[in-house]
């Protein structure tokens, strides 16, 4: 027994970065590197690279990409980056397929409401600029260009652009030969391969309510992405009335149900991002949705003063397949 202990083989080599992107935080884990001082610090810097990359092209808070169409009052053909270009591709797809659920064409509405750049507007005006959302009145051309249908039309991408951030990062280490690895950025993972621990991933989809860190359930995660939303963190309390940070663009306003929150697995972080959003405006009706598009969703519902959880088929599905394969 001794001697079997003894010839144990060592753990991999776990490298682990972190930083600060989008307003938020990330994490990166590598497992079984073997890479030396020198090929780390070129992959922390590719980290960086690509994370700040996505930012300046898709930040309202500052110039950027995403800004500059904001500003552009005119009809005519704006070209775009091809990373900007494939992420309103994707929000104009997933428009279309959750009944406009997910409309990046809310950014007036959540700058209103005092959830964007701007200081809060006036609510009193937000019949008027309900009358200028919707994904409908953008297109893109065949040049790749965004094209408006209004002047006033702005876009909001950051439903979609951290879970982008996600898929590009793993891309990234892919490319560099990476096998085991976590891309995290604020809350949307991505995970290949296994753990330090030789399994598979395990990642916690935090407890509604909660202090930081109370985990409602934890998902064995391998060649997936998963992305939550909720609204349980970010909200304004204005007249005494809470309002949450997600808008439903159908009817103007900030949703008001009992979804706590959603969370998907989905091959695309990009997507995952995008559907989480969209599933938290549907509510109640989430779960139908998911059911006929085959999505892998799960719900967390307040329910007399607790939490109860509702999951598609698919998403139950992918999680014994992974309870099984990780046991």
């Amino acid at each position: 027994m001794l001697a079997l202990a003894g010839c144990e083989a060592p753990r991999p080599r776990l490298v682990v970065f972190d930083g600060e992107t989008m307003g938020t935080t990330y994490t990166i884990k590598i497992v079984g590197t073997g890479a030396d001082d020198g090929a780390l610090r070129q992959t922390r810097q590719a980290i960086a690279t690509v994370l700040q990359g996505v930012d300046d092209l898709m930040t309202t808070y500052r110039p950027s990409e995403v800004t500059a169409f904001n500003e552009h009052r005119s009809l005519d053909p704006m070209a775009v980056s091809e990373s900007t270009r494939a992420v309103v591709e994707l929000a104009l797809d997933l428009a279309r397929a959750t009944r406009g659920a997910l409309d990046i064409t809310v950014a007036p509405l959540v700058d209103a409401y005092g959830f964007g750049a701007t200081t809060p507007g006036d609510l009193s005006a937000i019949e008027a600029l309900a009358a200028i959302i919707g994904f409908q009145n953008l297109t893109i051309n065949a040049s790749g260009a965004l094209v408006k249908r209004h002047p006033g039309l702005r876009i909001d991408l950051s439903a979609l652009a951290k879970g982008y951030g996600v898929d590009r990062v793993a891309e990234a280490l892919e490319r560099q030969g990476y096998q085991d690895f976590m891309v995290e950025v604020g809350g949307e993972v991505r995970a290949r391969g296994h753990s330090e621990s030789g399994q598979t991933w395990r990642i916690g989809i935090e407890r509604p309510d909660a202090a930081r860190g109370t985990v409602q359930r934890i998902v064995p995660l391998s060649d997936l992405s998963l992305a939550t939303s909720g609204d349980y963190r970010n909200f304004r309390l204005v007249d005494g009335r809470r309002l949450s940070h997600i808008i439903d663009p159908r009817t103007a306003r900030p949703i008001e149900h009992r979804i706590a929150s959603a969370t998907v697995i989905h091959p695309s972080c990009a997507t995952a991002d995008g559907l989480a959003t969209a599933m938290m405006v549907l509510g109640e009706e989430a779960l139908e949705l998911a059911e006929l598009n085959g999505w892998a969703v799960m719900l967390i519902i307040r329910d007399n003063g607790g939490f109860v959880e509702r999951q598609s088929t698919t998403f139950a599905q992918l999680l014994a397949s992974a309870l099984a394969t990780s046991s």
